[in-house]
């Protein structure tokens, strides 16, 4: 029962009326609490209800307050709240950068899931693509994201702040080898499925700027790291047998055999570290 009242609560994160909420909540923390990032989080919902003139007003003051000061706390919140700015032109009509993440879209699909266990959102932000989540209605361990089907990584589930959650940034560079168009879904490691904030059972992806070499990559061997950076697919190392005749060995000094040794163990590690073939 109480699982079930949590995952309800967590179905309204991301919904207008959680923005709403969110807006009043951090004028109040943002007045009792000093920093800037509670003034972002206020614009970031205003962007998040539509209301973009009056998010690009607050990322506009946070964006001065974040250049003027003195802290590294501070200052390390100033390209967040540049991209977030940024972005806010470009969706006003009146671009000033000229940024790819920008004409990338994510959307709710139409079919709605089935007996969630939790809920997921992804954005695009100022290193990539966010993707993040609370499960709390399920003990297992990881969550499985998914382009078009094909596994793009497992990620660990953490304990959070208040229910079980997770995380996890796509580098930009990854991005870039997306379909064009795609379609993201999550599970867990049990097979259970994950609702998008709303209930939609996936999230429909629009990357313009995609390559859509990302499939290949995968089915090659290729990965996505922990660091949301594609790796392609390793060779394996290949032994080198060395021989020395039996006449080479008696005539050699030990002097000679040593560093005739030492030659043809160097070569080896030489081949090995760099993958060429030694004639």
């Amino acid at each position: 029962m109480k699982s079930r009242l949590i995952t309800k609560f967590a179905s309204l994160i991301d919904s207008r009326l959680f923005w709403h909420a969110a807006i009043p909540a951090c004028r109040l923390i943002g007045a009792v609490k000093s920093g800037v990032r509670w003034a972002i989080f206020a614009g970031y919902a205003h962007e998040r209800l539509g209301n973009l003139e009056k998010a690009k007003g607050i990322y506009e003051k946070a964006a001065a307050e974040c250049a003027a000061a003195s802290k590294i706390l501070e200052l390390r919140w100033l390209h967040v709240v540049q991209f977030l700015l940024e972005r806010t032109y470009y969706d006003t009509g009146t671009p000033r950068v000229d940024d790819p993440l920008f004409n990338c879209v994510i959307k709710p699909s139409s079919t709605p899931a089935r007996k969630p266990v939790g809920y997921y959102k992804a954005d695009f932000v100022l290193m990539g693509m966010k993707i993040m989540g609370v499960v709390p209605g399920t003990d297992a361990e990881s969550v499985e994201i998914r382009i078009n089907g094909d596994l793009l990584r497992r990620v660990n589930i953490g304990k959070g702040t208040i229910v079980p959650e997770f995380n996890f940034m796509v580098k930009r560079p990854a991005i870039a080898f997306f379909p064009k168009k795609l379609i993201l879904t999550i599970a867990t490691d049990k097979g259970e499925t994950l609702a998008a904030f709303g209930g939609s059972s996936a999230l429909e992806l629009t990357i313009p700027h995609g390559s859509g070499e990302l499939e290949t990559i995968l089915k090659s061997g290729g990965k996505l790291d922990k660091k949301g950076v594609i790796i392609p697919q390793r060779r394996r190392p290949v032994r080198i047998r060395t021989r020395t005749s039996h006449s080479t060995r008696k005539r050699g000094t030990s002097s000679t055999r040593r560093s005739a040794s030492r030659c043809s163990s160097c070569t080896v590690r030489f081949w090995a570290s760099t993958g060429k073939e030694i004639s």
